[in-house]
């Protein structure tokens, strides 16, 4: 029952992901995907020539954006369907995951849990490659768990090699993940490393499954990537953008920069983003005695927890060292966003201490691993929506304001092409309708020289009204949703 259960909530929530996908307005770091990395040729991206900033070329994620446009023309849902591939990838492998770390009903949970995650399924539906770096990292990690079932010191060979295919996937699809790549590498290396080293000779044993023979097989698989990654890893250094981030500290930038994400713009507590950060830190002084505990009554649930926790400490000391000896920024927000399924999936384990029998014990467990959790499913229920994702909330009324310009457009039949002046912040959504909406020929392309000067139309925020009113115009919008405005000049029709 659970499992089918679970089945129609991940439909549920595909279905959602798939509908926000096709409506909500395109977005400023999406547009801006497109015109500067789709529209390249395809050497051109995979060498990371393309114009702009070369971090927002998610390689794997352009390429497939490319053909889908090609295939199905230049839309909304056109560009996003290869992050809704990656949601379909991520329920898949959060799904085999819960099988395995927690029993029945919890699995339900977690897949709410994890599965409706408000910004979690914000990537999920928007033309960035978090999206399908996501779905390949949830399978990576379903693969994981079942190499390591025995153990997290016995690796078996094939789900070893398919977990970390699908890690190296999800770095080309963002090069985010390679932090998790690294985990991963490291959680597997280990235990080869010394069972190579402490291993008798054994002539029973298959020569290909010699440990130094699968951490042969593992260094071949990854060196082509990283060989790769030499090109897009120094252009981005280039450009110095791995300074842009977090600089406050771990705890402060990532896992606070997480829980506002989580926390998705609700108010439904006083001082919810502390009490979450005390649950955070509850939950990580309490993994201990679960790990204790599933090591005595449950070894291969205990093998998944110490996979999972290994992984998320990992990435976490990834992250410090790169920036103490590299000065890479720490992990903020969607360069992080990992982080939440990895967590919430060891959280949700907090509930296998229900079944202990010292009473202090499971009330720890049932607070940590279930009445918190629902706490955060009934928020990712309300976070709900199909109008704006919470990084971009400035861009959910762009497609409503260009509509409006066009039907000025079709109204007004201007002889020569209109000028628009919008807000910096504005460009390149409103340039991406400008293409998709065929106005190329009745209005200007959008610039980011700003709104001080004549034009014909005004677009940018409601505190911008104060230079937009020097000229003479009149109101021919305004959307409180996005606190946004659109001006007409006063002597147009």
């Amino acid at each position: 029952m659970p499992s089918l259960v679970s089945a129609g909530i991940s439909f549920v929530i595909f279905f959602y992901v798939a509908m926000r996908a096709a409506t909500l307005s395109i977005t400023h770091d999406e547009a801006l995907t497109y015109a500067w990395h789709v529209t390249g040729d395809w050497l051109q991206i995979v060498l990371f020539k393309t114009p702009g900033l070369p971090d927002n070329n998610h390689l794997l994620h352009t390429l497939l954006c490319k053909i889908s446009v090609t295939l199905f023309g230049l839309s909304e849902l056109t560009l996003r369907l290869p992050s809704l591939l990656g949601c379909i990838l991520y329920l898949a492998g959060l799904n085999i995951c819960l099988k395995r770390i927690v029993p029945g009903w919890l699995q339900v949970l977690g897949l709410l849990l994890a599965g409706m995650n408000p910004y979690v399924l914000d990537f999920m539906g928007l033309a960035r490659g978090y999206g399908l770096g996501l779905g390949f990292t949830m399978l990576g990690l379903a693969a994981l768990l079942a190499s390591l079932a025995d153990s997290p010191g016995k690796v078996r060979q094939t789900p070893a090699l398919l977990s970390l295919l699908f890690f190296l996937l999800a770095v080309l699809a963002n090069i985010s993940f390679l932090l998790v790549l690294m985990a991963a590498l490291a959680i597997l290396s280990a235990p080869l490393v010394y069972a190579g080293i402490s291993a008798r000779p054994d002539h029973l044993t298959p020569r290909d499954s010699s440990p130094w023979i699968v951490l042969l097989k593992i260094i071949l698989l990854t060196l082509p990537l990283f060989a790769y990654l030499t090109v897009p890893l120094g252009i981005i250094n280039k450009h110095k953008l791995f300074e842009m981030g977090g600089s406050s500290g771990f705890w402060v930038d990532t896992v606070g920069s997480l829980i506002d994400g989580t926390i998705y713009d609700r108010t439904w507590l006083d001082d919810q983003h502390s009490l979450l950060e005390v649950w955070v830190m509850a939950t990580l002084l309490a993994m201990p005695l679960l790990l204790w505990s599933l090591r005595r009554t449950d070894s291969r649930r205990f093998a998944s927890l110490a996979v999972i926790v290994m992984m998320v400490a990992l990435i976490a000391l990834e992250s410090l060292l790169q920036h103490a000896i590299l000065k890479v920024a720490l992990l903020q927000g969607r360069r992080g966003i990992v982080l939440i399924p990895l967590f919430l999936l060891a959280a949700l384990m907090m509930g296998n201490l229900i079944k202990v029998p010292f009473r202090l014990t499971a009330i720890v467990g049932l607070l940590l691993g279930v009445a918190i959790p629902v706490v955060l499913v009934v928020n990712g229920m309300l976070s709900m929506n199909i109008k704006y994702v919470s990084d971009w909330r400035d861009d959910a009324c762009s497609r409503d304001i260009m509509l409006a310009v066009r039907d000025k457009i079709v109204r007004q039949k201007p002889t020569v092409p209109l000028h628009m002046r919008v807000n910096w912040v504005f460009e390149p959504s409103t340039n991406f309708y400008r293409h998709t909406m065929g106005l190329e020929s009745s209005l200007l392309p959008l610039n980011r020289k700003g709104l001080d000067g004549p034009a014909d139309l005004y677009y940018g925020y409601t505190r911008d009204q104060g230079l937009i009113t020097k000229y003479s115009v009149r109101l021919l919008k305004r959307e409180p949703f996005s606190d946004t405005v659109l001006f007409e000049r006063a002597d147009s029709r």
